[in-house]
């Protein structure tokens, strides 16, 4: 739920243009074509109309608008809908491939509501796990924004480095580790962060 919030205070927009500094690994695709026009709703254009067997990737949020109407986000994309109406029968459109929405704790604004997702864990490699774990952990216990990506990714990839020990002393909320993991050298130029290489 962390990034979702990061994200909503953004703006909750199509986040077209926008980079994104975190590992966004769940995916959708539509099920139904739906022929929508683009038009405003808080803001942002929304309701594209997607192709049937059409894959989005980098999808971030499920938001519910104010009016009812379902959209899944995708980081960089744009807002789609998640349901439509055809010929009087609600029918899905967007679908998750290896995520599930959280429920269990919403984000509330103005537009809408925020519900992150969440990886299907069966869907993913233990590598990729390891990645999506740092990652949430890295933005709960506020590790560097800018770098979040790079300790992950080191974690992920060398789970026996010291790297990885510095990060699962982190996972359990260690603050001396948090301290460690947000500095590059010590007093003395020692490199007391092993997930980040400093050139001397």
């Amino acid at each position: 739920m962390v990034r979702s919030i990061i994200l909503a205070l953004l703006g909750v927009a199509g986040f077209a243009g926008e980079a994104h500094a975190e590992w966004d690994p769940c995916t959708a695709r539509a099920v139904t074509s739906v022929e929508v026009p683009s038009f405003s709703e808080g803001g942002f254009d929304r309701g594209w109309g997607v192709a049937k067997g059409q894959t989005f990737q980098f999808v971030t949020q499920y938001w519910q608008s104010k009016t009812g109407v379902r959209y899944f986000c995708s980081h960089g994309g744009g807002c789609y809908l998640a349901e439509a109406r055809v010929n009087g029968v609600r029918v899905p459109v967007v679908a998750l491939d290896n995520c599930r929405i959280d429920y269990s704790d919403p984000y509330k604004f103005e537009d809408g509501t925020l519900y992150s997702l969440t990886p299907i864990r069966s869907k993913f490699s233990a590598r990729d796990l390891r990645q999506w774990d740092a990652t949430e952990a890295f933005y709960k216990y506020k590790v560097q924004y800018d770098r979040i990506d790079q300790y992950a990714v080191a974690y992920a990839n060398n789970p026996r480095s010291a790297c990885a020990k510095l990060t699962r002393r982190v996972m359990r909320g260690d603050r001396r580790a948090i301290r460690a993991m947000n500095k590059d050298i010590d007093a003395e130029g020692n490199v007391v962060n092993p997930c980040i290489w400093v050139s001397k």
